[in-house]
């Protein structure tokens, strides 16, 4: 097995975008985006966007648990799956804008 001379992990971070620019300008070879099962989706358009190829392995899945009852455990994956997908959305809403920072490549599009 090969491993790298040199290893760069974000354990905490200030935002997908501040980290994919930061790996980008650093010139990462190959990075590898460890996340939540429920946020890989949105960390994935961020690091492309900045041109990062990451390769994605996921932590944890998140699903709701079948109750007849309300279970405050679906509300927080709910809110969960709400958040992800509003950030999605702002993605979206902030390109078709011009407000996302530029690209660069291989994430041009």
């Amino acid at each position: 097995m090969c491993y790298p001379k040199h290893r760069f992990i974000v354990t905490r971070s200030n935002g997908l975008a501040l980290t994919s620019a930061l790996l980008k300008k650093l010139d990462a070879g190959q990075v590898v985006l460890v996340s939540s099962g429920i946020h890989l989706k949105r960390g994935e358009r961020y690091f492309a966007h900045f041109g990062v190829d990451a390769t994605s392995v996921s932590a944890d899945y998140l699903a709701a648990m079948p109750s007849i009852l309300p279970l405050a455990y679906n509300f927080a994956v709910a809110d969960l799956a709400l958040h992800e997908y509003a950030g999605l959305i702002r993605y979206d809403i902030f390109n078709a804008l011009g407000w996302n920072a530029a690209r660069t490549e291989p994430g041009q599009a």
